[in-house]
C-alpha cells in the first residue's frame, strides 16, 4: 500500500472573516450539564450551532485561539448572540483586559443579535475569550473580526 503527501503552499495567508460558535475551545466543557458550557444545535443560526450555558463560574469561558491577522491593528469585533433576557458577556483579546458588554437581550432565544467593539489585534494569531464569571452568558452564535 503506498502511502501519498499532499503539501499545499499559498504565497499569502488570508484573514479569516466568521468564526463559528463551533470553533471555539471551551474550558469546561460538558454536553449533558447544564451548568458547563456546550455546543447545541439551533435552527436559524450561521452554523447550525450555539454556545450555550457559557459563563456563571470564572473557568467557564470559551476562546478562539487562532484569530488571523496578517498586519495586527484595530479591527471590528460583532458577536452574534441569543437571549430571551438582559445578560453580560465578557471579552478579552490575549489576556487583555476584560472588557465588559451588558444587558445583551436579542428578545428571544430564536433570535440572534448581534453587538459590536473596536479591538486591537497583533500580527499573527490572536486570542479571544468570552465569558462571564458571575452569571450566565447570552448563547453565542458567531463572532466577526473585521479590518477597519
Amino acid at each position: 500500500m503506498a502511502l501519498y503527501y499532499l503539501k499545499i503552499s499559498a504565497k499569502e495567508a488570508y484573514e479569516p472573516l466568521k468564526y463559528e460558535a463551533e470553533y471555539a475551545y471551551m474550558k469546561e466543557y460538558l454536553p449533558k450539564n447544564d451548568s458547563c458550557a456546550a455546543f447545541k444545535a439551533k435552527e436559524g443560526t450561521s452554523g447550525g450551532y450555539i454556545m450555550a450555558h457559557l459563563g456563571n463560574n470564572p473557568d467557564n469561558w470559551a476562546e478562539f485561539r487562532e484569530v488571523f491577522s496578517k498586519k495586527g491593528g484595530d479591527y471590528r469585533l460583532t458577536i452574534y448572540y441569543l437571549s430571551a433576557e438582559n445578560r453580560n458577556l465578557t471579552y478579552t483579546i490575549n489576556e487583555g483586559k476584560e472588557v465588559l458588554l451588558t444587558d445583551l437581550n436579542s428578545g428571544s432565544w430564536d433570535k440572534v443579535a448581534s453587538t459590536s467593539k473596536t479591538i486591537r489585534l497583533k500580527s499573527g494569531n490572536n486570542v479571544i475569550r468570552l465569558g462571564n464569571a458571575s452569571a450566565f452568558a447570552p448563547d453565542i452564535d458567531k463572532i466577526e473580526v473585521c479590518k477597519e
